[in-house]
Parts: C-alpha cells; sequence; structure tokens
C-alpha cells in the first residue's frame, strides 16, 4: 500500500513540475516575441523621415506615418489588434501600453534646456524603471509594457534605435 501512496505522489510531483516548466517557456516565448516585435517595430518607425530634410544633411521624423508603421508592425509579429490590445493570445493578458514614445530628432527641444538638442544628447526615462542612456544621433524612443500569461507583474521593454552620426 505504501508503494501506492509513493507512486501517487511522484505522479502529482512530476504532474506539478511539467506544468511549472510550461509556465515558464510561455513566459520565455512571450518574452522573445515581444522583444523581437518591439524592436523591428522600432526599426521600421525610424525609416519614416522626411526625404528632403536628408537632402539638408538632418533628419526628421514623420511622427504619424513611424506611430502608424509602428502598430503595423507589432500586428505583423504580435497577435495584436490596430489598439495594441490582444487578439486570442495565450502569452499576453493585457494590450501593451506606451509608456513613452519619444522622436528625438533635429525638431526635439531638450527638456532641460528649452533648446534644440545637440549630440550626445542623454534621455532620460523617470517612469517605474529609471532609465538613461546617452545617444549620438537622432532617435526613436520607445517603452512599452505588458503583462504576459500567469505572470503578476507588468514587465517594460526599452527600444532605442538611433541614427548615429
Amino acid at each position: 500500500m505504501k508503494y501506492v501512496f509513493v507512486t501517487g505522489f511522484l505522479a502529482v510531483l512530476w504532474a506539478y513540475i511539467n506544468m511549472y516548466q510550461l509556465e515558464v517557456a510561455l513566459f520565455d516565448i512571450g518574452m522573445d516575441k515581444v522583444e523581437y516585435a518591439v524592436e523591428n517595430a522600432a526599426h521600421d518607425a525610424a525609416l519614416q523621415v522626411d526625404e528632403d530634410m536628408i537632402a539638408n544633411n538632418k533628419v526628421l521624423f514623420v511622427k504619424s506615418k513611424a506611430d502608424k508603421t509602428f502598430r503595423e508592425t507589432m500586428m505583423a509579429n504580435l497577435k495584436i489588434d490596430q489598439d495594441l490590445k490582444p487578439i486570442h493570445s495565450t502569452i499576453l493578458e493585457q494590450p501593451i501600453k506606451l509608456l513613452d514614445v519619444q522622436y528625438i530628432d533635429n525638431s526635439y527641444i531638450n527638456p532641460l534646456t528649452s533648446k534644440l538638442v545637440t549630440y550626445p544628447f542623454i534621455y532620460q526615462y523617470r517612469g517605474d524603471k529609471r532609465l538613461e542612456r546617452t545617444v549620438f544621433g537622432p532617435s526613436i524612443v520607445y517603452v512599452i509594457e505588458t503583462t504576459f500569461y500567469k505572470s503578476e507583474e507588468p514587465h517594460q521593454f526599452v527600444v532605442i534605435q538611433e541614427y548615429k552620426k
């Protein structure tokens, strides 16, 4: 009889370990997918520049096109709609929130000096996670937040796509 209890206990332990391993794998896949999606979306958005300004050796992002391109690339890489809400997703539990979007180009006003930005420039994000990063040329910054399947707290991703001079 004791072998039946031991075997039953081991079977329950085996099932619990396998379920935990599945949850960890889903979380890792979700992190990788979101990171890949936001990096590619930021890259695609950074390509939306004013061609006439490039001829004058200045980078000026076309913000409406960049935002649209960012959302389209995110939709192409994740199962989300135009509002960044998951569609029948087993990975994402809540919509993706855009916490900060900055277009640091030749028309960007430095919030500390109230003058046009000069490079190198120190970008600072002061949300839940503080971030300081030096950018050496025109850049697009996206700070997003989402909650994954069976995760209790949201996770933030920071992507900076930069044109270096």
